[in-house]
């Protein structure tokens, strides 16, 4: 496989991340369960990535987590993100629940530009609490690369899906096609991802 390297010179566009890519509730605060179907948009998207949203995540992988609260949730009918991907086309992530008395967190397996709409299915009981947020860095096409501001180790997985710890130099930039930038101890923050749309 060649690597055209001249895409990787000169990113569309980047983002800095000063904290850990992760964040539970970065597009809806914790809200309980409930019996009807529900969805959230707008003003209604108040974790600290959107409030109000929708939530410009940059190509983060959503996720939902449940309290533990038995026979609550609804393992039988998805959760859905609408959004848009990087190139602003329309996106929608089916999450399910695998566990009806709660405790867990679930993924999706694409990453998301903006997350504008949430819709939760009726669930079983009232008892249990959902938190919507992101977790790793997915764009849709491999990174220009990633710059360290203060240097230290990238967590990475390039389009082999081999995993990688890349040792940064403060302000050094590592133009390699990164496929993911993992949420992991081992990455170092802040940290600049440059994407090539």
């Amino acid at each position: 496989m060649s690597i055209d390297l001249r895409r990787y010179q000169n990113p569309a566009r980047t983002r800095s991340f000063a904290a850990v890519i992760t964040d539970a509730d970065g597009i809806k605060t914790a809200i309980a369960t409930n019996v009807a179907a529900q969805s959230y948009t707008g003003a209604a998207l108040n974790g600290a990535i959107a409030n109000p949203g929708p939530a410009l995540v940059y190509m983060r992988i959503v996720s939902v987590t449940t309290t533990a609260s038995p026979a609550t949730y609804n393992t039988t009918d998805p959760i859905i993100f609408t959004g848009t991907n990087q190139g602003a086309a329309a996106r929608t992530a089916n999450l399910l629940l695998t566990q009806a008395g709660g405790g867990e967190t679930i993924y999706s397996v694409v990453g998301f530009d903006l997350v504008s709409q949430i819709d939760v299915p009726a669930q079983l009981g009232g008892g249990g609490q959902f938190e919507f947020g992101v977790f790793d860095i997915l764009p849709d096409d491999p990174l220009c690369g990633v710059v360290s501001s203060v240097g230290g180790n990238v967590n990475v997985v390039y389009e082999d899906g081999r995993g990688d710890i890349i040792p940064l130099a403060a302000a050094h930039r590592e133009a390699l096609p990164i496929c993911r930038i993992v949420s992991a101890s081992t990455t170092a923050f802040p940290l600049t991802a440059l994407f090539p749309y």
